[in-house]
């Protein structure tokens, strides 16, 4: 067939190619052009990756180069510059304490008629003045949160002749009786929290909880008449408390502690206050001695037969010195 004219023949092959449906020199470019575009989007994405791999590698390389922190042993304390009462973790006191002690005691009869109230120490003859010694234990369970526990004991006794006649308890006894035995000791057993309420380097502010068990235990004897009477009472008792510490310097801190209580509940009111100040000086990172001066004081005034009837007022107070370890 003749050409179109203006337009040149197609050749025979083009002819074919079209009706073939098999894309032609321009179509076979552009789909080149763009598979080497997709290809160099592929490389670059390559070459990215690569990169990030590297980085990673030379970032682990400087990671295992670098020293590795230390690492505080197992159930060891951490190492503090200046250690003190405020960053000890656990502290034992050694504790010598020669106190005055002053007596009041009426023991009441079964049936409630009073006694006599006299002096432990001028009626009966019992020591006013004590070498004593105990021990006292501090566990810090958080830089805020610690713990206290304290045995202490008091044991007296004293013989005398009676000038004037003494109710104690169920028995009368009068200056005919002969020598008179006495005894008085006291036991107690002390648990205390204390929650830091300031605590900074050369300060430490606490309040907190005690929990205490006492017993007191006296008795008179006429041996030359077989005449004996006994007095036991024993009971649990909270406190409120308050401890301080001021560092001083780095190696003298002054410390107080004070537990309170005063209570009226079923015929029986009761008063307590025990405190202690003292200074201390830390000789050594882990030792420490100290002088202070300390005192308690108890009041009962009861009506309750199963606990006890009548009153008791036992003060004792005086200098101590101790030595005290820590960790």
């Amino acid at each position: 067939m003749p050409a179109a004219r203006g337009y040149a023949p197609l050749s025979p092959i083009a002819v074919r190619t079209a009706r073939a449906g098999i894309p032609s020199q321009s179509q076979g470019m552009d789909i080149a052009t763009a598979g080497l575009r997709g290809h160099h989007r592929r490389m670059r994405t390559v070459r990215g990756l690569l990169s990030l791999f590297m980085c990673c590698r030379a970032a682990q390389g400087i990671a295992a180069d670098a020293p590795a922190p230390a690492q505080r042993p197992l159930l060891q304390p951490p190492v503090v510059d200046n250690p003190s009462p405020i960053t000890d973790r656990f502290a034992i006191r050694l504790v010598y304490f020669r106190p005055s002690v002053s007596t009041t005691v009426r023991y009441d009869d079964s049936t409630g008629n009073p006694g006599t109230t006299f002096s432990g120490e001028d009626t009966i003859g019992l020591q006013d003045r004590r070498n004593q010694g105990w021990i006292d234990l501090m566990f810090r369970m958080t830089p805020r949160h610690r713990i206290e526990a304290q045995f202490y004991q008091l044991k007296r006794s004293g013989e005398v002749t009676l000038v004037q006649a003494l109710r104690f308890g169920n028995n009368t006894f009068q200056p005919a009786d002969g020598p008179i035995q006495s005894s008085m000791d006291l036991r107690q057993l002390n648990l205390g929290y204390t929650y830091s309420v300031v605590q900074q380097s050369r300060l430490e502010i606490g309040v907190g909880l005690g929990v205490h068990l006492a017993q007191i235990e006296g008795s008179l004897a006429a041996p030359a008449v077989f005449k004996r009477e006994h007095l036991d009472s024993a009971g649990p008792y909270p406190t409120l408390g308050g401890e301080l510490t001021w560092l001083i310097t780095r190696r003298f801190s002054a410390n107080a502690t004070a537990h309170f209580l005063t209570f009226s509940a079923n015929d029986v009111n009761g008063h307590s206050l025990a405190w202690n100040a003292d200074v201390q000086f830390r000789a050594w990172p882990n030792l420490a001695l100290g002088l202070g001066y300390a005192g308690t004081l108890y009041r009962i005034d009861s009506i309750d037969q199963d606990f006890f009837r009548g009153y008791l007022k036992l003060r004792y107070q005086g200098p101590q010195f101790f030595v005290r370890a820590s960790l």
